[in-house]
């Protein structure tokens, strides 16, 4: 089975694509810190959003792209939420 790390580096994606996957990556970095700074297991963190552990899990490992409710739902629960900003905001740090 190829990972995704090993996929990205024989796809032929665009800056703009490297770009989307480069924010995907980072929002569930962040969403996977912030459950581990609030000390919530996995299971936890599912009960509370009424999911199984293993939707966390496989976002966590980046196996899959999270639906936006889903997404919601669990940033909801770390007591956060979703914000859009410029591009050239996220590019500029």
């Amino acid at each position: 089975m190829t990972t995704w790390s090993e996929l990205k580096k024989i796809l032929p994606l665009s800056e703009e694509d490297k770009l989307m996957v480069k924010m995907e990556e980072d929002i569930i970095r962040t969403v996977s810190k912030l459950r581990e700074e609030q000390q919530m297991t996995q299971c936890e963190l599912a009960e509370k959003c009424n999911l199984k552990q293993s939707a966390i899990a496989r976002l966590e490992k980046l196996h899959h792209s999270p639906r936006v409710d889903s997404l919601i739902k669990i940033l909801a629960q770390l007591g956060y939420t979703l914000k859009i900003v410029p591009i050239s905001e996220v590019l500029d740090k």
